[in-house]
């Protein structure tokens, strides 16, 4: 005899509506990042790289600011960020030991997963922000051999001038 075959479980889905919304909302939180980076953001950097070298913030050359903030700070950043969305998540499936948790719509058909499955994805989401530290330590070193080079590339007679 033959085991009886279980019906495959799925997660609730976002009505068609609730597709649009959701995805009407991300395209204008999108449209607004972009903005406020094309003429908010990358006009004030601009300005800021061509000066980095004469000046000082809380004793500090604003250009070791500027290479550690590329090196190290966006790194840490993205990682923050996946932290904040995927670790709730990855919480309550392993407390559950369902994935994805219950109660939590998703865009598509998706099969739930239970028991090992489920743990490894939710694993998988926990360790995913971690792997932004090795390139964060990378970075802050790579930063130091950059500001070096920086501090003796440029010319700190133009500051005089430009002041």
């Amino acid at each position: 005899m033959s085991e009886p075959q279980l019906a495959t479980e799925y997660a609730p889905e976002y009505s068609k509506s609730e597709k649009r919304l959701r995805l009407s909302i991300y395209l204008g939180i999108a449209l607004v990042l972009i903005l406020v980076l094309k003429f908010g953001l990358l006009p004030f950097l601009q300005s800021f790289i061509e000066s980095a070298h004469c000046h000082q913030s809380f004793g500090v050359s604003d250009i070791k600011i500027l290479w550690l903030g590329l090196f190290v700070g966006i790194p840490m950043l993205t990682s923050l960020t996946l932290a904040i969305c995927f670790w709730p998540l990855a919480i309550k499936g392993l407390v559950e030991q369902q994935y994805p948790p219950t109660g939590v719509k998703v865009f598509k058909p998706t099969k739930v997963l239970k028991g090992s499955q489920a743990k490894r994805r939710c694993a998988l989401l926990l360790c995913l922000p971690l792997l932004f530290l090795p390139i964060t330590i990378w970075g802050h070193t790579q930063a130091d051999k950059a500001i070096d080079w920086h501090q003796s590339e440029l010319d700190t007679a133009e500051c005089v001038k430009r002041n």
